[in-house]
């Protein structure tokens, strides 16, 4: 029997405290049986360890292989953007929790400059993102895309936005799908402090953490990346990318 967590499941996001009781219950009741408990980041699997006193936890990161279908002009075509213009995407769930309200109130004020966030996705506050890009002109919305496609649409941006900021456990240790699928797409990322995520960036020297989504801290976050020499860059996601790879 294989416990696989998607997360660290009684401390995500969102969970009323009568679920979050029953999940607690019923993971203490069980997971001793279990053979072999699987996790998706190393801070999550000490967490696991330190809680139940258990051994047979191993970690598997959320970096599949990506198939590779590079597309460097699809979203400035798609938005009709000029070369100027800098696109930073947030790929991931577009709801509450996910500092999707936080990103769209931040790029509100930097429509005068040469920079646009792009959401791909789905989720509850679609429609939120959908009536800020009616407002403002460099607020767009994609539509979630097939796993074979993310990499054409990931790769015509030219950072990646991993900034989970919600209070709970989870978030706090997460090492999501989105951080790995921009480093296989050959962007830069920027992430909130989740100690996993602050780890590759600076082994592999591909990004920035910062510790508040704000004005004083992304803006001068994007501009330190995206002075970094292109081919200095490219050879460091390039080694983050073989290194992750589940091959």
């Amino acid at each position: 029997i294989i416990y696989d967590c998607h997360e660290l499941e009684t401390e995500t996001y969102g969970l009323s405290p009568l679920r979050k009781a029953i999940g607690k219950l019923t993971e203490y009741f069980y997971i001793y049986y279990v053979d072999l408990i699987l996790v998706v980041s190393p801070s999550i699997e000490k967490w696991y360890r330190k809680k139940y006193k258990l051994k047979n936890i191993i970690t598997i990161i959320n970096a599949p292989n990506y198939p590779i279908r590079e597309n460097k002009d699809y979203l400035r075509r798609k938005f009709n953007l000029k070369k100027n213009k800098k696109i930073i995407i947030y790929v991931g769930a577009i709801l509450e929790g996910r500092s999707v309200k936080e990103m769209i109130k931040l790029f509100s004020k930097l429509d005068n400059k040469d920079l646009c966030i792009v959401f791909l996705g789905y989720g509850d506050l679609v429609e939120y993102v959908k009536l800020a890009q009616k407002k403002y002109n460099n607020i767009f919305y994609h539509e979630a895309v097939p796993l074979q496609e993310m990499v054409k649409v990931i790769s015509s941006a030219d950072l990646g936005l991993a900034y989970i900021v919600n209070g709970s456990i989870n978030d706090s240790y997460c090492l999501p799908n989105k951080f790995f699928e921009y480093i296989y797409s050959g962007i830069p990322v920027i992430s909130s402090k989740s100690p996993d995520m602050v780890y590759y960036l600076k082994k592999y020297s591909i990004g920035l953490s910062i510790n508040k989504l704000s004005y004083e801290e992304l803006l001068p976050a994007i501009e330190e990346v995206l002075k970094i020499k292109k081919e200095v860059l490219m050879e460091s996601i390039k080694d983050a990318k073989n290194a992750v790879t589940w091959n």
